[in-house]
């Protein structure tokens, strides 16, 4: 995935994927990208410092279809093609609910 700035189109970083990105969402404040792959991958990347290893999680069977930070930034939020939501914590690192609801469709 790449940062760009939206006025210019500038490179602000890149992160490297193994698998198809499926889905990218942005922090508050800009720091972070949250994406999620169609290997069913979550990863969150600081934008400032691009070479850093990302932070990773699994947990979902289907490609990601959503993927969101909520509150102060130490939660977010994903859907997948598994048909479940799940919230994360990521000061543990696991699922802080490892699946909130699922659809039956």
């Amino acid at each position: 995935a790449v940062v760009s700035t939206q006025s210019t189109g500038a490179v602000l970083a890149a992160c490297a994927h193994s698998h198809i990105v499926k889905t990218v969402s942005i922090n508050h404040d800009a720091k972070l990208l949250l994406t999620g792959t169609a290997k069913a991958n979550l990863s969150i990347f600081d934008v400032r410092q691009p070479a850093q290893p990302a932070e990773e999680y699994t947990g979902h069977v289907g490609s990601i279809r959503g993927a969101q930070f909520v509150m102060n930034d130490n939660f977010f939020v994903s859907s997948s093609e598994d048909k479940a939501l799940k919230m994360w914590d990521r000061r543990t690192k696991k699922g802080a609910q490892d699946t909130i609801c699922r659809s039956a469709h």
